[in-house]
């Protein structure tokens, strides 16, 4: 049984309730993780620099934590 996950979405004055399961998230964690590790193929290759490499995997990282901690919030 798959535990839901209560996400609001604000849309102008009103709030919508949004159910994301453990799937959905453990699924949106394993695609930044290919993600991470595309990045580090391209930066490998020198497509981009280091500087690039480094940001955009802290991003990834900081998106996969929140994701693992349930502390997203999902803007419409």
């Amino acid at each position: 049984m798959n535990k839901s996950i209560e996400k609001e979405i604000i849309f102008g004055m009103g709030v919508v309730v949004m159910y994301v399961n453990d799937f959905e998230v453990k699924t949106l964690v394993e695609l930044t993780e290919h993600f991470v590790d595309f990045l580090d193929m391209l930066y490998k290759k020198g497509t981009i620099t280091e500087n690039q490499f480094f940001e955009m995997t802290e991003k990834k990282i900081e998106f996969i934590n929140k994701m693992k901690n349930n502390d997203i919030y999902l803007k419409a």
